[in-house]
């Protein structure tokens, strides 16, 4: 069956098909998904006033970039105590002509934190999640260095999202 977007409807062989008579065009077929990349990371909930700046104490240089994590760099950020996290999280999902996938992104960050959001369209290209840690696992009321790794995974799809810990 196609969809509204053209994409084939992934069946048992990996070909798409249309239904007899149908006027849409429709793609012969549809490859399997071969990645699920996280690419950035960007801190909604951060107070974006740390600085790229340690010469002295004086307020100087300029803000650490958005997003603040990328598989080539990351930036420090800071957040209110006792509250939860919100994230953007891009994501690319390879090849082009891929067959959407139906499935979960969770992560679990420091202290138990999770992020989840269910019923996601793995479809091909970028897709970018506004995730929320679950209201149990807030930021820690205590001042601190934190190092906020999370652990990604993708249940329900075909491939393991890459990395797997940011």
């Amino acid at each position: 069956m196609c969809w509204g977007d053209k994409t084939p409807a992934p069946s048992a062989s990996g070909a798409g098909n249309c239904p007899p008579g149908s006027s849409a065009p429709c793609p012969l077929q549809c490859k399997p998904i071969v990645s699920i990349a996280i690419t950035a990371v960007k801190f909604l909930s951060d107070h974006g006033l740390l600085k790229d700046y340690d010469t002295d104490w004086k307020d100087g240089g300029a803000a650490f970039p958005k997003p603040e994590w990328t598989p080539a760099k990351q930036a420090p950020i800071s957040h209110t105590m006792d509250q939860a996290v919100q994230i953007e999280v891009t994501l690319q999902v390879t090849p082009a002509d891929a067959c959407p996938e139906t499935g979960t992104l969770h992560g679990e960050g420091p202290g138990g934190m999770t992020f989840e959001q269910t019923g996601v369209s793995f479809k091909p290209g970028e897709i970018k999640l506004t995730l929320t840690s679950d209201a149990a696992h807030k930021v820690e009321k205590k001042i601190q260095e934190l190092n906020f790794q999370i652990s990604w995974t993708s249940p329900g799809t075909s491939v393991s999202v890459s990395p797997s810990t940011t």
